[in-house]
């Protein structure tokens, strides 16, 4: 499969973070207050590095600028349930910057997945073994993504 089009790379990280939220929301599903957001972050996280993988760098380096550029401070805008983008974003971003910058995560969502697999795992658990390798997503309260 070649991605050789500016359509055929738009679709990479599509169809790669709905893929990995079949795994985390229904292989791996993150039960607690948060877990939703923990689960599908895990998600946009894989997606983008499927499409960084994948995809010409001028359109990734594109793309992953789009996101970190919409990060803003939770108190400039009002949250709301209807996006919960405004959530998973920035989530998925600081896992995404935990895998490429440490392999120590891929390596504790792999042993998630292979202990809580067809089970729910408590987003705590989450939670420590992602800080345990590097990456903090607990202070994603203060971010939300604005399109």
């Amino acid at each position: 499969y070649s991605t050789s089009t500016t359509e055929q790379n738009s679709k990479e990280f599509q169809i790669a973070r709905m893929v990995a939220d079949v795994w985390w929301g229904g292989g791996c599903r993150v039960n607690g207050g948060q877990g939703v957001f923990i689960g599908s972050g895990i998600a946009f996280a894989m997606g983008l590095d499927w499409t960084r993988s994948r995809t010409p760098r001028a359109y990734f380096d594109a793309q992953i600028s789009y996101f970190r550029e919409r990060l803003v401070e939770r108190s400039r805008i009002e949250w709301s349930e209807s996006r919960p983008g405004e959530r998973t974003i920035p989530i998925g971003i600081a896992i995404f910057d935990g895998m490429t910058a440490r392999e120590a995560v891929w390596e504790r969502l792999g042993q998630l997945a292979r202990e809580y697999w067809g089970r729910e795992v408590p987003e705590d658990v989450v939670l420590r073994s992602l800080e345990s390798a590097g990456v903090k997503i607990a202070d994603f309260e203060n971010k939300r993504f604005r399109r």
